[in-house]
């Protein structure tokens, strides 16, 4: 871990930390939400296959996480995780299931240019038929006191036991983030996803997103998000427009 986090600040031109983790209070949370979506996209559920029109479903989703930031020092930290989510959809049942994450990052605030960066690791298993690996690499700059332009990129991997399903791709994003009044963030996303499968099918999927978080109280957070995918694919019948919507809430202790 030390090598990668030399390699990072070499890049980013800035020195190593050299004091030892501190480790920070634990916290935790609890979210639920509901969502609708016009075609069973698998953006969140790598088991779930694209579907041509018509495959729209209402999901509804529990999940209960934590986890622990540890410094460095003001600048340098690491944070550590895990989150066991269940979901659940109206039409589509055999889609249901439980799905466990665990995500490893290291972050560095005001690094030159005034440039927050986070690398991370993730990785997440249902226990039984699949499993992702997930690296990303995401840069924040603040662009005055209400505005920050968002920057991310990486790979995912994608292992299932469904032959021929195993698929791996690329991701990237491009956007902004508002903070409003009455503690509210509004988040405008532009997203490129590959997925190359196993047996030969390769997926673009271009997506555009509007998402909205509201601190409703202390610890509380009220979400909400819309999504336009575009996906194009070079095999028959997977060309097509999609769109999801999602409501929900987050608490955290």
């Amino acid at each position: 871990m030390r090598a990668r986090l030399a390699a990072l600040v070499l890049v980013l031109g800035t020195s190593l930390p050299a004091e030892a983790l501190t480790l920070n209070r634990p916290f935790g949370n609890v979210s639920v939400d509901a969502s609708y979506d016009d075609h069973i996209s698998g953006r969140s559920d790598p088991e779930v296959e694209l579907y041509p029109s018509g495959n729209a479903d209402w999901r509804g989703s529990l999940s209960v996480g934590g986890g622990t930031d540890m410094t460095f020092d003001d600048r340098w930290g690491l944070y550590v995780g895990a989150r066991l989510r269940g979901f659940r959809y109206q039409q589509y049942s055999d889609f249901s299931g439980v799905v466990g994450t665990g995500t490893v990052e290291l972050f560095g605030y005001d690094l030159p240019l005034g440039v927050d960066a986070f690398l991370s690791y993730g990785y997440s298993t249902d226990g039984s038929q699949g499993q992702s690996h997930t690296t990303a690499l995401n840069f924040e700059k603040p662009l005055g006191n209400r505005l920050t332009a968002i920057l991310a990129g990486g790979q995912y991997w994608h292992q299932t036991s469904s032959t021929g399903l195993s698929n791996r791709g690329p991701f990237s994003d491009g956007g902004i983030r508002l903070s409003l009044p009455s503690r509210t963030n509004l988040t405008a996303l532009i997203s490129l996803m590959g997925r190359d499968y196993d047996y030969g099918r390769e997926d673009r999927i271009l997506s555009t997103s509007l998402s909205l978080s509201q601190r409703l109280w202390k610890g509380t957070y009220l979400r909400a998000s819309y999504r336009r995918d575009q996906a194009t694919s070079n095999e028959p019948g997977r060309t097509f427009p999609g769109n999801s919507v999602m409501l929900g809430t987050s608490y955290y202790f």
